[in-house]
């Protein structure tokens, strides 16, 4: 039996595992190429200014310093990247991606964009499954930090509207959001001599670039760079993949118990801190 007949085994996500009470999932719709999504969803040098929503104020964490170093450690089930960004003289501001494939990308969202940690610290991620070569749907999920942080429908809701996801922002009956390539996504010209993009909504902002592209990007006009590394090394992955597939062998990634405890997180640490891993074990390790 080759690997297209067998029948997958049930993923067994740490975030499945949270009770409903400390658990959200939504769902939307994208007019591109479920790969663009992914690109972007593992980069993180881009929210240093798609998402700055007060251009010229430099002060949120992610802004101070628009350079990340990244560095790639490969996994069983794709790879695990840390960003490096300065925060200070003395610390440095480090955030945990997890990337599970094919398709999977998972992240700690411990602290405020000033550093601070938050009141509701979460863990979230997206799943970009294609409907065909230039259609995606994005499913989005959020759960929080271990058993003492619940997540009220209060909570979720603001947390959609804020990625421009709220209930509001679809149309009617549809997975479908009102900001789309039909429109330009409403962008705000006005707004936009504030912000970077003009868009209203994290999330919007990353799906107008990924829209914006066109249904499948011509990659061979690219030019990539070292922030690159992240999406270098997932397309890498995802071409292995297809050649074990061709073998008869199976891709990475289909054994749940390989990623049933991978988590992301981010935090401040002192600049001197060489071994970010042993540092952040215990933050990494599963709470459900």
């Amino acid at each position: 039996m080759g690997p297209s007949e067998k029948q997958p085994a049930r993923p067994d996500f740490e975030w499945m595992r949270a009770p409903a009470t400390h658990r959200h999932v939504s769902k939307n719709y994208q007019a591109n190429n479920y790969l663009q999504s992914l690109e972007g969803g593992l980069d993180t040098s881009h929210s240093s200014f798609l998402h700055n929503q007060t251009i010229g104020d430099n002060t949120a964490v992610r802004n101070i310093d628009g350079a990340p170093k990244i560095d790639i450690f490969p996994t069983e089930y794709g790879y695990s990247y840390v960003s490096f960004r300065r925060f200070s003289d003395a610390a440095r501001y480090i955030r945990v991606y997890q990337y599970i494939m094919p398709f999977q990308q998972l992240r700690g969202n411990i602290l405020d964009e000033f550093g601070k940690r938050r009141d509701v610290p979460i863990i979230e991620g997206h799943f970009w499954v294609p409907i065909d070569d230039t259609q995606t749907h994005t499913w989005n999920f959020m759960c929080g930090l271990d058993e003492s942080v619940p997540l009220s429908p209060k909570y979720s809701e603001q947390r959609e509207k804020r990625a421009g996801r709220g209930k509001d922002d679809f149309l009617p009956g549809t997975f479908k959001l009102k900001r789309n390539p039909f429109n330009d996504h409403m962008i705000d010209r006005e707004l936009q001599k504030k912000t970077f993009t003009g868009i209203v909504g994290v999330a919007s902002q990353d799906i107008g670039i990924q829209e914006g592209m066109g249904p499948i990007v011509d990659r061979s006009k690219e030019i990539l760079f070292g922030s690159d590394a992240a999406i270098v090394a997932m397309r890498r992955l995802l071409l292995d993949a297809t050649r074990a597939v061709e073998r008869g062998d199976d891709p990475p990634g289909l054994d749940p118990s390989q990623c049933r405890n991978v988590r992301g997180y981010d935090c401040i640490v002192p600049s001197d801190v060489n071994d970010w891993n042993s540092y952040m074990y215990e933050r990494l390790g599963p709470k459900w």
